[in-house]
Formats: structure tokens, C-alpha cells, sequence
């Protein structure tokens, strides 16, 4: 699907532990080492990537048709099977329980199903049909060539007064290109409204920054949702298990979804086949949900930072404090490229709303 590219730290240790990380280093991408945080107001703030247990202090930017090539070139090695321009019809019904899916027109048995089929969520096979209960991320981005830019190890994010809880950003891919786009939270409006939000945010560049983004009018933007569930539901059968964006998986601060793709996945295969060795099928949905725990946690801190974020004197004043401040400079820049459980920011932000109130 349409998507940034941008692959943060946590992203990184699961593509490493699938044996895919090499290869993004030998891409040619740059790799991304500091980012640039601007505020409502105009106040720009640049941190260093920290290194964590979960980061090794960098990240990088790669186009999604490259990386869900190797992602699924590394599954075929390790002996996945793929139809190709296969469609999921239908999931199979025997005995009261999911026996399988149509794909096509060939029945395919399976005592176990994982739905990874992202924002469109397969409604048409289970009862998902509904508008996530922390809404959507509409976004949009377009592609330019900036010789210097596109090869810089800084990711840029801008906090505009009229995106918030979204933002703008420009993220170098390498070889001279650049990717630049806006999210915001909500319906915008349709796309010409939400270019306009693009317009917005560039503007904000343009005059704070001192850059010369392109017109709109000679990009060709591409549009997508995010989206995002405040009580996430994971499993609709015993044996049906929601990864990603169909189950909601996204972070309601940085609109993040591939971290949770590949973390969800992850688990609910790892889980999967524990208990289809251990010929124990009955508990695959409840140990699913027991081992998300963490990534439920991360995404409860997420939406306290949506929340303020979605205020933008106390966005300008985060921003501004962590200026001032080198260990809560860390802890924001580690927030936004999630390479921290986020709770030494928490209690800062929480003392200084309660005290602003």
C-alpha cells in the first residue's frame, strides 16, 4: 500500500530477527541517524536517534514495493507459499467453526488463519465492518529530487498548527529523492482539502526553515488512511487471528503502522506455531492476546501523547521545554521514532498539564 517508508528502531529489530535487516543496509538507503522536530509556533529542535535496548540508534526510509519485496522474498525462503493475484473471497464455515478460505475459486484448508490485509480490513468476511473508535489517519504524500536532501540522515517532522495532532514531514529515501506529506487525524474532506492541509504544512517549511518545497501543483500525491482503534480487537474467531492495520494496530501519535505490522505478525505466527506443534489449536486466540501485551501498552501511552499533542500551546511548550533540556529531548525525539516505553515522558507531560491547568 501507499505508505511513508519510514522504518523506526523497533521496526528494524524485527526486521533483523527475520533476516532482513542486511539487506535494507546494503540498499543503498541512507541511514537515518537525527531528527528534526519543528513546533506550532516555528521553534525547531534536532536529537540524535537514542540508543536504547530497542535501538540501535538509527533508522531508515525505504519505499514499502521494496521492502514488502524483501519482507516476502526472505518468506518464500523460509517456505512460505504465495498465490499469486490470489483473492480471499470467502472464509470457509464447518461445524460451527473457520475451516479455511476461498481464494479465487480453490478452497484452501487451514487450522489456523492470520488477517493481514491492512486499512481494508476484509469486512466482507467478518463481522469488522465498523469505524475504529480512535479514528482515522488520512495522509498524503508526494515524491521530489533534491540531490543534497535525498541522501541526508535527517528526518524531519513539523508539529503545523492546523495538523495537529498530525504533522508534516520530509523523509530522504537516497539517490537524491525526498518523500514529503501530511497527516491528520479525522476526515479531511476528500482529497483537494487534504492537499490543502500539504499546502499548509509546506508553507510552514518554506518560512520557518528557510526551504523551497516544490509546488503542489507539479507533484503527484498519493492518498491513504490509517486505521487506529483505542481498544484494539485482535481475534474474531478462536482460530482468526487481526495483525496490522485490520486489527487497528496503529500509533495515534506518529500515524506508525509497519513497527506493528511486523510485531503483531510476528507474535501471532511465533504463537501460532507453538501451539499447532504442541497439537493444542484451542489455545492460539487466548495466547495471542496474552503476548500482546506490550504493544497494547505502547499504544495506551501513544494516544496520551495524541491527546496532547492535539493541543498546540502545549505542543509548543514540550517542544520548547525539551530545547532546554537535554534528557527530555531524548525522551521526545525517543517517543516520536518510538524507540522508548515512553513513561519517563509520560510523568513529565502529566505534571506539566496538571500544572498548567
Amino acid at each position: 500500500k501507499v505508505c511513508s517508508g519510514g522504518l523506526s528502531p523497533k521496526s528494524l529489530a524485527v526486521l533483523k530477527e527475520m533476516g532482513v535487516l542486511e539487506e535494507i543496509k546494503h540498499s543503498g538507503r541512507p541511514m537515518i541517524r537525527t531528527l528534526k522536530l519543528g513546533s506550532p509556533s516555528g521553534l525547531i529542535l534536532e536529537g540524535d536517534i537514542p540508543v536504547t535496548s530497542i535501538s540501535q540508534g538509527f533508522g531508515y526510509v525505504v519505499p514499502r514495493f521494496q521492502l514488502d519485496d524483501m519482507v516476502r522474498r526472505r518468506a518464500l525462503q523460509a517456505g512460505a507459499v504465495v498465490f499469486k493475484k490470489g483473492r480471499v473471497n470467502q472464509l470457509l464455515q464447518s461445524d460451527g467453526s473457520v475451516s479455511g478460505v476461498l481464494i479465487n475459486q480453490d478452497e484452501v484448508k487451514a487450522d489456523l488463519i492470520i488477517i493481514a490485509s491492512g486499512a481494508i480490513r476484509l469486512t466482507s468476511l467478518c463481522d469488522i465492518a465498523r469505524t475504529p473508535d480512535g479514528g482515522m489517519f488520512f495522509a498524503t504524500q508526494a515524491h521530489y529530487e533534491d540531490v543534497k536532501l535525498g541522501d541526508s540522515t535527517t528526518m524531519e517532522i513539523y508539529f503545523e498548527r492546523s495538523l495537529l495532532p498530525g504533522y508534516f514531514w520530509i523523509f530522504p529515501q537516497g539517490d537524491g529523492r525526498l518523500t514529503v506529506g501530511a497527516g491528520v487525524w479525522g476526515n479531511p474532506g476528500g482529497a483537494l482539502v487534504l492537499q490543502e492541509r500539504y499546502e499548509a504544512g509546506a508553507r510552514y517549511v518554506n518560512g520557518v526553515c528557510h526551504k523551497l518545497l516544490p509546488p503542489s501543483d507539479t507533484l503527484k500525491f498519493e492518498n491513504w488512511i490509517i486505521p487506529a482503534e483505542r481498544n484494539i480487537r485482535s481475534v474474531i474467531a478462536p482460530n482468526v487471528l487481526l495483525v496490522g492495520d485490520a486489527g487497528g494496530f496503529a500509533n495515534p501519535f506518529t500515524g506508525e503502522g509497519i513497527y506493528y505490522a511486523l510485531e503483531t505478525g510476528r507474535l501471532a505466527g511465533q504463537v501460532a506455531a507453538d501451539n499447532l506443534k504442541k497439537n493444542n489449536p484451542w489455545s492460539i486466540a487466548e495466547d495471542y492476546e496474552a503476548q500482546l501485551f506490550g504493544v497494547l501498552a505502547d499504544l495506551r501511552a501513544s494516544w496520551v501523547f495524541h491527546d496532547m499533542m492535539s493541543n498546540s500551546s502545549l505542543a509548543d511548550h514540550v517542544i520548547g521545554e525539551a530545547s532546554r533540556n537535554e534528557s527530555l529531548k531524548t525522551e521526545l525525539v525517543g517517543a516520536v521514532l518510538n524507540t522508548s516505553d515512553k513513561r519517563g515522558l509520560m510523568g513529565w507531560l502529566e505534571s506539566m498539564r496538571k500544572s498548567s491547568a
